[in-house]
């Protein structure tokens, strides 16, 4: 089975195709979802999918995760694909491409019907911000995810980080699996302007008005499986699903580049994931949400590869 993370490319759903809850304001402390398993006879792989943001009044606790903690041997954390500079000569020259040759704006690189929803985004979550039509493509991406955190009520998160901490606390080894990009090819791409795509796919995240990006976190927040099931495809913005495909792509020129990629840091986490469960009674796994529940992720992956897979309950 090719442990592909990165999806074939497929005609993008509309974020309002998937029915949302009606909204409600999660606040105060709440457990996340439960906890995966997959069974390896009597030892135990505890996943932890994660969401690019959580709701901005919410205390994240998992009472759950803390006994799991407690009696594990290894935590095993998605450091990701990283895409960006290690240095400091790459972070001054990846700064440099930040904006569109002089002269040059959004609305002269993008497609007319694009450029009317990029100014839509914008007039919502970045208003009055006059930089913003000089940015590349890429780096407008960025500028209306950050922007819109606020208005929408969320706030960056990173449950691995949270895990870390306790599970250093307790005294459990800490591993995260990390791949390293091609920096050059990356840097291209923002240069050439090809990276539009990535913007396309923020524009179609926020085009409910954040409705979806607050129901995911929501989701999240509360253990809602079945509705984590239903929006982290479309939601997810962080992760590498299939309407993030072409993004992918741009980024490292084809898509060719992309898959191999994703395929090598498909191996060598669920390698890690595979020689911890043999090894240790308890292990904990945290991944990004989208790729656990990918038709093509870790789940699918590890079940293809005879282990006992068992939702949570």
């Amino acid at each position: 089975m090719a442990l592909l993370l990165v999806a074939q490319p497929a005609a993008a759903a509309e974020p309002n195709a998937v029915p949302l809850l009606e909204e409600v304001v999660v606040t105060g402390e709440q457990p996340g979802p439960a906890l995966w398993r997959v069974i390896s006879g009597a030892h135990v792989l505890w996943i932890l999918g994660e969401v690019p943001q959580l709701p901005a009044r919410v205390t994240w606790r998992s009472r759950q995760l803390e006994t799991v903690l407690a009696t594990s041997q290894r935590v095993i954390l998605d450091g990701r694909i990283v895409w960006g500079p290690q240095t400091r000569a790459e972070r001054a020259a990846l700064d440099k491409a930040r904006n569109l040759p002089r002269g040059r704006t959004l609305a002269d690189v993008l497609p007319p019907e694009l450029y009317a929803r990029v100014e839509d985004a914008r007039r919502a979550f970045a208003r009055g911000e006059r930089r913003f039509k000089y940015l590349q493509p890429y780096f407008a991406s960025n500028h209306l995810i950050m922007n819109s955190m606020k208005p929408l009520g969320v706030v960056a998160f990173g449950a691995s980080i949270t895990v870390q901490e306790m599970a250093e606390k307790l005294g459990v080894r800490v591993d995260g699996i990390q791949t390293v990009a091609d920096f050059d090819a990356y840097l291209e791409s923002i240069r050439n302007g090809s990276t539009t795509p990535c913007l396309e796919v923020v524009v179609a995240t926020l085009a409910d008005g954040g409705a979806g990006v607050r129901a995911l976190a929501n989701a999240w927040a509360v253990g809602d499986i079945q509705q984590l099931r239903q929006l982290a495809p479309l939601y997810a913005a962080d992760s590498t699903n299939h309407r993030a495909f072409e993004c992918s792509a741009s980024l490292y020129g084809s898509a060719q580049r992309a898959r191999a990629i994703a395929s090598l840091h498909a191996r060598k986490l669920l390698g890690a994931a595979e020689a911890a469960l043999a090894a240790n009674p308890n292990t904990v796994l945290v991944v990004p949400i989208g790729e656990l529940l990918a038709p093509d992720g870790y789940l699918a992956a590890l079940g293809a590869r005879g282990y006992k897979v068992l939702e949570p309950m």
